[in-house]
């Protein structure tokens, strides 16, 4: 390896370091030989050698919280160009602008730090800068409650440092009359000026600096309000006890504003003032509304109150205004508690509330399933589940009271109606169809094994229908059936006389119609056979093809179906 930096220095090492003791671009070239002697390589470059930047800064003053401090580069290169920055301002915030703006909220040293980087990549030293950041205070002041008969107001200065202490700090006011464009000034903590004129909006400014000289400043703009104010008021019109009584401001002033409010709510008993309105409370009520509640009494029917506003628009300005309301007895409402019910109950009538004192008025119960006309309540119209029922009473001067009670309905158990077909004389189950865990009880239990199981077993003889009550454990009832039809045993004639008396002309099997699906077949001794049918629903009157079968024995096979065995026979004909 042969290394020419250019500057008449030389290496043969493969990875060589170099220093450059002046500025500018050099060319280098690089000369790679093998062992072979063969032709060398040669690679050629240029690299730019220039000096290292020496970072610098500057701050503008104050040195304050929450001031946007600028930061102003002032680094310098002898040659070439600076293009990148890196600011550190010690409170973990950083920034690659040439000249930042930051805010430091909280008080405190911060050691700002300053890096510059040139385009040949050279990097200065860090340029540390320690700030002492100072406190911003905080500035507030009372205005005063003023009206131009008071002449001096007075300003109370609320200002403090962070730190809630008041020392070493200084004040400048700034009392500003727009319309004369004229200031007067003072550096007390607390200030006053005196004001001859309303109809105009005048400035007061406080300026505070505190020991590190951060200065803060708050302008307010001060009314003189007039002379007169008039106190007034309405009061709303539902007035009963324990209840919010709505009282209306309508008080005035001719210029300039309300400062302040006193209420008495029972002047005649009662001398101190109830409530007191001022500042940012009187401000912020832009509606103008005031409520109270008198103490809750049901007896005498009303009581009497003296009610007194009075209203200031400064220290001396001064009304009153004093009126007599009549607030009515609130009604006392009873409610005794309600008996859980199921839903397939019948609708009953709600009489579990009254109002206690026998007062004028009418009460109204309300809630799912309730009819407010009639008081009656449905549990198939509220439903399954625990239902709120409300008593309000309203008397004669519309004060009302509720009270609620909750009110169950319980889900009725499930009893299903069944159908089915059986045959006399044989033993079955009933095929009842209903809920689990209920109490199961049969009526008509003559031919019952046991009428407290769900399907207890019957032997009917006759057609009947079985009746099911179940119960819930909620006491809940419903009813279920079972309808069964017997197919009795058919009684089959051994003889019969078709001669046209109309007594036992026909072959009558008796309860043989009841097997729908039956077939009848009758034959000679031959074998021949007379006569058959499917169903019997007529009976056979000895004719075959319309004529009489000659009197005699004949065999039939009559097979009923329906379960029922098959059954053989002989009958005769007698004429």
């Amino acid at each position: 390896w042969l290394w020419d930096f250019g500057d008449g220095e030389i290496s043969t090492a493969q990875n060589p370091l170099h220093i450059y003791k002046s500025v500018g671009d050099f060319s280098i070239k690089l000369t790679v030989k093998n062992e072979s002697n063969c032709d060398p390589a040669i690679f050629l470059d240029t690299v730019s050698v220039g000096t290292i930047p020496v970072s610098k800064f500057s701050v503008s003053n104050p040195y304050c919280t929450n001031s946007k401090l600028k930061f102003i580069d002032q680094s310098t290169l002898l040659v070439g160009t600076i293009i990148k920055w890196y600011w550190d301002f010690g409170d973990g915030t950083l920034s690659e602008l040439q000249n930042p703006e930051h805010v430091y909220p909280s008080a405190g040293t911060y050691i700002v730090k300053l890096v510059v980087e040139t385009l040949s990549g050279c990097k200065s030293a860090q340029q540390p800068l320690t700030l002492n950041i100072g406190a911003t205070p905080i500035v507030e002041f009372k205005m005063p409650d003023f009206c131009l008969k008071d002449g001096t107001a007075n300003f109370k200065n609320l200002s403090n440092n962070a730190d809630g202490t008041i020392t070493q700090l200084s004040y400048s006011w700034d009392f500003y009359n727009p319309y004369t464009n004229t200031h007067k000034f003072s550096s007390l903590r607390d200030a006053s000026n005196i004001y001859t004129q309303t109809g105009i909006d005048y400035l007061v400014t406080l300026t505070l600096e505190s020991i590190d000289g951060c200065p803060q400043s708050l302008t307010k703009k001060f009314t003189v309000n007039g002379s007169e104010p008039k106190a007034d008021f309405s009061v709303g019109s539902s007035l009963c006890s324990e209840r919010e009584i709505v009282f209306k401001d309508l008080s005035s002033v001719d210029f300039g504003s309300i400062t302040k409010i006193e209420w008495y709510f029972d002047f005649q008993n009662k001398r101190t003032v109830d409530l007191l309105v001022e500042g940012d409370e009187l401000k912020n009520n832009t509606e103008k509304i005031y409520k109270h509640i008198y103490p809750i009494f049901h007896l005498p029917a009303n009581k009497s109150f003296d009610i007194k506003m009075v209203v200031y628009s400064g220290i001396s300005c001064v009304s009153e205004k004093l009126k007599t309301i009549t607030v009515n007895a609130l009604p006392e409402v009873t409610f005794s508690s309600l008996t859980n019910v199921c839903e397939n109950d019948r609708a009953f009538k709600l009489t579990q509330a009254s109002e206690v004192n026998n007062m004028v008025g009418n009460g109204v119960y309300a809630g799912n399933g309730v009819n407010s006309i009639t008081g009656m309540f449905d549990p198939a119209t509220a439903g399954v589940g625990q239902h709120v029922i409300t008593y309000t009473f309203t008397n004669s001067s519309g004060c009302s009271d509720s009270k609620m009670q909750t009110l169950n309905v319980f889900a009725k158990p499930l009893a299903r109606n069944e159908n089915m077909e059986v045959l006399e004389g044989l033993e079955y189950q009933l095929p009842a169809i209903a809920d689990s865990n209920l109490v199961y009880k049969w009526d008509f239990t003559f031919d019952m094994n046991n009428s407290r199981i769900l399907r207890p077993t019957i032997r009917p003889t006759e057609d009947i229908v079985y009746r099911l009550v179940v119960t819930n454990p909620n006491n809940c009832s419903a009813v279920g059936s079972v309808t069964v039809k017997v197919n009795k045993i058919p009684k089959i004639p051994n003889t019969f006389t078709p001669n046209g008396d109309n007594i036992n002309d026909t072959w009558r099997i008796e309860n043989l119609q009841t097997y729908s699906d039956c077939t009848v077949e009758v034959f000679n001794r031959y074998g021949k056979k007379v006569f058959s049918s499917i169903g019997y629903s007529a009976a056979w009157d000895g004719k075959m093809n319309g004529t009489d079968v000659p009197f005699g024995t004949y065999y039939y096979i009559i097979n009923p179906k329906k379960g029922r065995k098959q059954t053989t026979g002989s009958v005769t004909i007698l004429r």
